[in-house]
């Protein structure tokens, strides 16, 4: 009962939210049915290795291309999906949902305040939907927006974006459960942490308990922002510039534990706010096809507030740098980045801080990497074409790899077939056990499915 009202609760808000939206004008709905497995044959996250989904989504932005074409409005992308028996992999994405007036912005809106933080999907600036974390997807932050930007034909094309909110939604997670002190491995996407624990010498079993912070002290916290650029990003000399002060989007975890009578180890769980300063610059050249620059993130992060009992960990000032070149041809991109990373190293403060090695979360899923992405659309018919992207991620030491690809077929005018793969690989080694990949480092997968638009 508990997984059929799950997926009659996501069915519903999918409703009551697209419903208004479908009317407006230049809106796309889309329903899919599809099916994804897990294909190595070390895969051990789930008793099931293949799962089906069935999703209805709408977006009325799919065919700006700036902020000028954004028509005034009920804007959003809002996306969910069910996997009939398999409840907690239910989900719904709000990706955006905002009111535009003219060049005032009110809701949650995506903007692409960092390169670097839009290539390698960190999620500093902005929360992420991490249902899936080895292809996590941006989302909008919650508040008020105010963009200013200069004429279509000015000489100089420049815009200023201001950002404040008193608002915070953190990052979407994936789903897990808990029954009788242990997180049940139930959802291929969610870590399950330690099951044993050793205490003087003595491995004993771990019950855990999650306290669920107030929501107020979750939601309601203050964030702003501010972006300034130069040029256009596609054409000659871009310069873009941004600050922020906020709450990090992943929340901080603390926890403490005891040894009960029964000689187990109770473990509490509290999640926790914590904000971090911001400051990025994007410096790009372009012409005749060719791309290159530089994008560059500087991050300083406050420490949680837990009282002396809580375990929790702090992290120093990290400077990210990456350095890019991309080629533009028959319809097609391919970019080379490489990221590197520099401080941002962890500090775990507590009673417990010698025993919390790889329990608690580190500030980065990865650090020095290599990048290499490609996309193309290639059209066959008016209501024909073929569309192609794939993304191979590598640990500067080879510690990690991810590759990603997805392709679409459409045959008419609303139908088309997709399939999607993720391929994983993490090295056994002390550089391999901190990228946050590791826990699934055999969920490779293959999925297929038919998409209708409407």
């Amino acid at each position: 009962m508990k997984i059929q009202w799950q997926g009659l609760l996501i069915a519903l808000f999918s409703f009551v939210l697209i419903a208004p939206l479908v009317s407006w004008a230049n809106t796309q709905g889309q329903a899919s049915l599809s099916e994804a497995s897990f294909v190595s044959p070390d895969y051990v996250q789930t008793q099931r290795t293949s799962f089906q989904f069935v999703g209805v989504g709408v977006n009325t932005l799919s065919q700006a291309r700036s902020e000028r074409e954004i028509e005034n409005g009920l804007q959003g992308h809002v996306y969910g999906a069910v996997a009939p028996g398999v409840g907690i992999l239910n989900y719904l994405n709000f990706s955006q949902l905002y009111w535009k007036q003219e060049s005032l912005f009110v809701g949650r809106k995506k903007m692409q305040w960092s390169l670097l933080d839009e290539d390698y999907v960190l999620g500093l600036y902005q929360p992420l939907f991490k249902w899936n974390i080895l292809q996590p997807e941006a989302q909008g932050l919650s508040g008020l927006f105010l963009h200013l930007e200069s004429e279509p034909k000015a000489d100089l094309p420049w815009g200023i974006t201001v950002f404040g909110s008193t608002v915070f939604i953190p990052d979407q997670g994936a789903g897990y459960e808990i029954s009788d002190g242990e997180f049940q491995k139930s959802n291929p996407y969610f870590q399950t942490p330690p099951t044993q624990a050793q205490i003087n010498g003595q491995t004993d079993q771990v019950v855990y308990t999650l306290q669920k912070p107030d929501t107020q002290d979750v939601v309601f916290n203050r964030s702003w922002a501010s972006q300034a650029y130069l040029g256009k990003e596609n054409q000659g000399g871009f310069l873009s510039v941004a600050y922020a002060n906020k709450p990090s989007n992943q929340l901080a975890l603390g926890f403490q534990g005891a040894v009960t009578p029964q000689e187990r180890v109770d473990v509490q769980i509290l999640p926790a706010v914590y904000y971090h300063t911001l400051l990025s610059a994007d410096l790009k050249y372009s012409f005749r096809g060719l791309g290159f620059g530089l994008s560059g993130i500087h991050e300083t992060s406050e420490d949680p507030q837990y009282d002396s009992a809580w375990t929790y960990v702090k992290y120093a000032p990290a400077t990210l740098v990456s350095p890019f070149i991309e080629f533009h041809f028959l319809r097609s991109t391919l970019k080379f980045s490489r990221l590197t990373v520099q401080g941002g190293e962890e500090t775990n403060v507590g009673p417990l801080a010698d025993q919390s090695t790889g329990f608690l979360p580190s500030r980065y899923p990865f650090r020095n990497a290599y990048q290499v992405a490609f996309q193309t659309d290639f059209r066959l018919r008016r209501f024909q074409k073929i569309s192609f992207s794939t993304r191979y991620l590598s640990g500067e030491k080879s510690e990690f790899a991810l590759w990603t690809t997805q392709g679409a077929y459409q045959w008419s005018e609303r139908w088309s077939a997709f399939v999607q793969s993720q391929m994983v690989v993490v090295e056994n080694s002390s550089d391999g056990r901190r990228v946050a990949y590791n826990a699934y480092q055999n969920n490779d997968t293959v999925a297929l499915g038919v998409n209708y638009v409407f």
